[in-house]
């Protein structure tokens, strides 16, 4: 889920910016000593971010892209107070290497285990860790490694390349039903960018849930993305790569000696995600909170923030106990009965799996409307938005990269009405493709165009049908110029072998 602290207005001008930074030259540059010189580095550092407007780092791992300022001493933002250790997470130091005889469990996920509308100690790890100290006399330590906006692959990558520095006995993974989201990296002075590091090209296209409430569309189209409905090329490839990232990281584990819980909280396409993320793994390495944690007014941050307030997560952390003590997740260790905890799984397991054994409903999840075949994007609404999986804006403005499906009714091309240019200066092509093989490209011209391209044969009896649009050059717009726009979507549409829409 999606963390943006609002940026105090107040907090930075560019003279501040300009003062701070010729202060920093200023201390970094003077001769001193050689004993004193890492200290004033520090503060300068320190007095630096402390100008900030937001809270991000960037990493230099692509794959992760972002985590938060190291060493934040209860810094405010977005309504919490946030303190940080020298990994740039929302935890406290910890011992390394691991203290002989410790039991160390990594919970690992996005906002959800950040704890996004709570204070750190109010986060399910901790209320684990109690129980596991004060009900089973254990050494254990729960350690929280999640970020906001951080997908399935930032996360199981950002554990997997360091191991040897946390040493787990056991991973618990929050997987949220936007975990199959571009992860936003950062930019200047601690700001969330508008570009993710994984697909940087991807610019301010990126595909996410939160599309239509992001670029500007209105209505509840954000609930009904189908991006996590796995109908098309974008979908099916989205969820391969979340799979190959546990894959990777429960493989890496595996070879340790540590164990892997995936905790599956995915409303809507509940059914599609356990097919694609949780199939490969034993009945054992899986848990479920189920969609009415979600849907819940006493679960939720607030009805317009569903991120598990202090109530959920306490039960959390009881579902938790339940399954460490049940399947032996700790190894040998011995941990005392919990019956409420148990009960909790057994109740929590048996509606996740009824939710996820159910047939996927498509017609229903979109309130009974099919997906449709034509989108017009200068009429937009929040049935388009839902088809849009990133990319393109309320004004139909394209960004290098955008996706869209379409459902095919046995169409034989694919019709494409562009408008004028958003901009001059443009000088590239846009190369089209349906399902991941490219049909065709067309001049990025100013003039308004309509392009016709043929669909593959392979593709005619396939119900929907993913429709890629990447363009080798844009115009900067938007507030600030910072955002990069190549072309003026009007309309998308699948015509039949008549010649009719499909």
């Amino acid at each position: 889920m999606f963390f943006e602290p609002r940026p105090r207005l107040l907090a930075l001008s560019l003279g501040t910016a300009l003062v701070s930074t010729v202060w920093l030259v200023a201390v970094l540059a003077s001769p001193r000593p050689a004993t004193s010189l890492e200290p004033d580095r520090a503060d300068a550092v320190v007095q630096l971010v402390a100008e900030g407007q937001g809270l991000w780092d960037g990493h230099p791992d692509p794959d992760v892209g972002r985590v938060l300022q190291p060493n934040l001493q209860e810094r405010q933002a977005g309504g919490l107070v946030v303190s940080t250790n020298s990994l740039g997470l929302r935890e406290r130091e910890f011992a390394v290497p691991k203290p002989p005889g410790r039991l160390r469990v990594v919970v690992l996920g996005d906002s959800y285990v950040f704890g996004n509308g709570v204070a750190a100690p109010e986060r399910f790890g901790v209320h684990l860790e109690r129980a596991l100290v004060e009900r089973s006399g254990l050494d254990a330590e729960v350690l929280h490694v999640g970020m906001t906006d951080w997908n399935a692959i930032a996360c199981t990558q950002f554990l997997r390349r360091q191991l040897s520095l946390f040493e787990p006995d056991l991973v618990v993974h929050v997987l949220i039903y936007n975990d199959l989201d571009d992860a936003s990296a950062a930019r200047g002075f601690g700001a969330m960018a508008s570009w993710s590091s994984q697909v940087r090209r991807h610019a301010d296209g990126m595909l996410n849930t939160r599309h239509p409430f992001a670029m500007g569309f209105g209505g509840g189209g954000a609930k009904l993305s189908l991006l996590n409905a796995g109908i098309d090329h974008e979908s099916r490839t989205r969820y391969a790569d979340a799979r190959r990232g546990i894959q990777d990281l429960v493989a890496a584990l595996g070879a340790t000696g540590a164990q892997y819980l995936a905790v599956l909280h995915w409303p809507d396409h509940g059914s599609v995600a356990a097919r694609e993320l949780l199939a490969p793994l034993p009945s054992r390495s899986r848990a479920f909170v189920p969609a009415r944690i979600f849907r819940s007014a006493e679960h939720r941050v607030s009805m317009a923030d569903a991120h598990w307030n202090g109530a959920a997560h306490r039960e959390v952390a009881e579902m938790l106990y339940g399954a460490i003590e049940e399947r032996g997740l700790l190894g040998g260790a011995p941990i005392a009965p919990w019956p409420e905890a148990r009960a909790r799984l057994t109740a929590w397991s048996q509606e996740g799996m009824a939710e996820c054994g159910a047939p996927f409903d498509l017609l229903a999840v979109r309130g009974g409307e099919p997906v449709r075949s034509r989108l017009r994007f200068d009429l937009p609404d929040a049935l388009v938005a839902a088809q849009v999986h990133g990319g393109i804006d309320a004004k139909g403005r394209a960004a290098p990269f955008a996706s869209f499906v379409l459902a095919n009714g046995g169409a034989a091309e694919l019709v494409l009405e562009i408008g004028a240019a958003p901009g001059q200066g443009l000088l590239g092509h846009a190369e089209v493709s349906v399902e991941g093989e490219v049909v065709g490209r067309f001049e990025l011209a100013r003039a308004p165009a309509r392009h016709g391209f043929a669909l593959p044969p392979s593709l005619l009896e396939r119900p929907y049908l993913n429709v890629r649009l990447r363009s080798d050059d844009w115009v900067l717009g938007g507030p600030r110029q910072q955002r990069c726009y190549s072309l003026q979507l009007v309309e998308a549409s699948l015509a039949s072998p008549r010649g009719d829409e499909g």
